[in-house]
Formats: structure tokens, sequence, C-alpha cells
């Protein structure tokens, strides 16, 4: 028998929804500032267009820019990248 606590469950109004929307509209936004259109990845971004949006880099973290800490949390390399953190984001903070 499962426990019925244990279930994940959704609201729309939870910090899980907003996590996985602000994880969603970063994506959407990589997609359009620069697909790299050479890799054979599913909707591989390009490094630059990541380093460009505030990817963890370190001569830029040293160089005083530490907003890069938290923006790289929501930045993905590619389409599996983010299909997986959206699941994990789910069955871990469904009851957040």
């Amino acid at each position: 028998m499962l426990v019925f606590g244990l279930c994940p469950t959704f609201k729309f109004l939870s910090i899980t929804f907003l996590i996985i929307l602000v994880d969603l509209i970063m994506f959407i936004i990589e997609q359009v500032k620069g697909l790299d259109k050479t890799s054979t990845n599913l909707l591989q971004v390009n490094i630059q267009t990541l380093i460009d949006l505030g990817a963890n880099y370190q001569p830029n973290d040293l160089d005083g820019q530490a907003y890069r800490f938290l923006s790289a949390i929501f930045l993905h390399v590619h389409f599996l990248h983010i299909f997986g953190n959206v699941i994990v984001t789910f069955l871990f903070l469904s009851r957040v």
C-alpha cells in the first residue's frame, strides 16, 4: 500500500511551480539566444550564450560578479538536462 503522504502533489501557487516556471522560461531564452546548430545533442545551447546569461565562469566570478552563483542554478545545457532537473524538482519539492 502506498502511503498518501509520499505521493507528489502539485499546486500552481507553490515554490515548486515557480522554480519549474523560471527553469522553463530561462531555457526558452537560452534557445532563442544561442541554439548550437552544430551539436548532435538535442537542443544544445552554445557555451558562450550560457556565460553571457550568467553561467558560473571562474574569471567572471573572481571579477566580482557574484550573482553568477545564483543565476547558474537556472541555466541548462541541453534538453535532457532541463528535463531531468524538472522531474527531480517536482519529485523532491512537490510537498513544499
